[in-house]
């Protein structure tokens, strides 16, 4: 089996010696998922890829697990894999919720938003822009069209209530950038999170 010798446990059977230490690991891994989760500060969040590394204070070593948001969009795991590797189906649209309500992906959204913003003055531009950016293809009639009818609803939305895109835009670690209109930032943010929500946006082909 390899790893240090066996030995008696207290039920008089064979167990590794190691056994207890990684039990060991496992109530402090459970402990620390119990806590309060706690963003990491500007400049220091991890990309959503990134596992998060907990060190037990039993000094067992350090353990790491994937972030709870990237694990919708992940493949199976290598334990779970048969002859056919496939994702696992779900009736909760998982991957949407992420994609959508995550505020590591709204920060992200937001951004792009912003230097769109910066960058041109036409809605229309707005429009395709985002989608540009986001799936590497210009939008067709019909898709410019549904989009700018989102945009143009999100931005009375906004108008009527300027609270709640002040609230959007403090989503994530970083500040939102000064000098933009917000109404106009959180109406194009959200147009930026639907066409990122679409295949086109998070699948290469």
């Amino acid at each position: 089996m390899g790893g240090a010798p066996s030995q008696l446990g207290r039920a008089g059977s064979l167990q590794s010696a190691s056994v207890w230490q990684a039990l060991a690991q496992k109530k402090v891994l459970r402990a620390a998922c119990e806590q309060e989760w706690q963003v990491s500060p500007a400049g220091h969040a991890p990309r959503p890829s990134s596992p998060h590394f907990f060190a037990p204070a039993t000094g067992c070593g350090a353990a790491s697990a994937t972030r709870a948001g990237g694990a919708t969009a992940t493949t199976p795991a290598s334990e779970m894999c048969t002859s056919v590797v496939r994702r696992q189906t779900s009736n909760t649209p998982l991957q949407a919720l992420v994609l959508l309500d995550d505020p590591q992906y709204v920060e992200a959204y937001r951004v792009l938003a912003a230097n769109v913003l910066r960058s041109e003055a036409d809605p229309d531009v707005h429009v395709t822009m985002v989608f540009r950016l986001a799936t590497r293809r210009r939008p067709t009639a019909e898709e410019s069209a549904r989009l700018r009818k989102y945009y143009d609803a999100q931005l009375e939305r906004y108008a009527g209530d300027p609270a709640a895109a002040s609230a959007l835009l403090r989503n994530g670690v970083t500040a939102a950038p000064a000098g933009l209109d917000e109404r106009r930032l959180a109406a194009l943010t959200n147009l930026t999170a639907v066409v990122m929500n679409t295949p086109d946006a998070y699948t290469l082909r």
